[in-house]
């Protein structure tokens, strides 16, 4: 039809007609047939709640020429893993003669998974998990056996091995640590300087400064209460205590963590 403007625009269902009316060049119509595609269907390749680390593999029914997601993705299938992708998805398809149609609503859970665990040496007799963020249930094993009654942060070994901790959080996911050999009577030296770490001034209003136990590869770091490092940096062998600036650090709860090697030393600081 001309470029021309138009006075009414009507569906007559009768005759399945699409009519046009306009100023001064007549009246137009055409066949617009009303079509629906055949609905998708959309299916979870597994569970469709997982911890963050896992995923969720959507996929929709074949047989049509366009997929288009809730979330933007015009593939047949998608895969989420982050926290943020948690919500509900449908998919609007088109078949090969136009028609369209949209699937029935999915609902996808993505939960937060723990930071993962390292385990240092206390004293002579005790290993320890420095796990943080929501922690509710550690599990201790020794060559891979898990120990009984063996659930607490802290854990005194009975025998020489091998030994890993598995940690949950509220939202029942896990994270494995790296194995932690232990023997009985044998302390090393970081682990007896674990008492020159300190932090101040705590409160602090931006700068803090650190002085650091005495050790070998020492890497410097502040978390925040969900496990999330914030902020690392490494000091070189030869300095006792550094300064670092807090001023891109939001105010809240935190933690310095020094690890080395396999020792790890964890000071509570708070950032007004």
């Amino acid at each position: 039809m001309p470029t021309t403007i138009i006075s009414d625009i009507e569906y007559i269902a009768p005759t399945s007609k699409l009519r046009v009316s306009t100023y001064g060049r007549g009246v137009w119509e055409i066949s617009a047939q009303l079509c629906a595609a055949q609905q998708p269907a959309v299916s979870s390749v597994g569970p469709s709640i997982v911890c963050s680390g896992d995923s969720v593999e959507l996929h929709a029914s074949e047989g049509f020429a366009k997929y288009v997601w809730s979330n933007g993705s015009t593939t047949r299938t998608i895969r989420l893993g982050n926290i943020g992708e948690s919500g509900t998805y449908t998919v609007n398809v088109e078949d090969g003669n136009g028609c369209t149609n949209v699937s029935a609503p999915i609902t996808v859970t993505i939960k937060r998974s723990p930071v993962k665990p390292s385990i240092a040496r206390r004293g002579g007799d005790t290993i320890r998990s420095s796990a943080i963020g929501g922690i509710t249930l550690f599990q201790w094993y020794n060559n891979g056996v898990a120990v009984d009654g063996a659930t607490s942060r802290e854990f005194v070994p009975s025998a020489n091995g091998v030994y890993t901790v598995v940690v949950t959080n509220s939202d029942g996911c896990t994270a494995l640590s790296d194995a932690h050999t232990f023997v009985s009577g044998a302390v090393s030296v970081a682990d007896d300087v674990a008492t020159t770490f300190a932090v101040y001034p705590n409160p602090t209003d931006g700068d803090v400064r650190i002085q650091l136990p005495l050790a070998v590869g020492r890497i410097v770091e502040i978390v925040n209460v969900l496990g999330s490092v914030v902020y690392t940096t490494s000091a070189t062998d030869e300095i006792d205590d550094m300064n670092i600036s807090l001023s891109n650090v939001a105010p809240g709860t935190y933690y310095v963590r020094v690890r080395a090697g396999e020792s790890v030393w964890m000071r509570s600081l708070v950032r007004r």
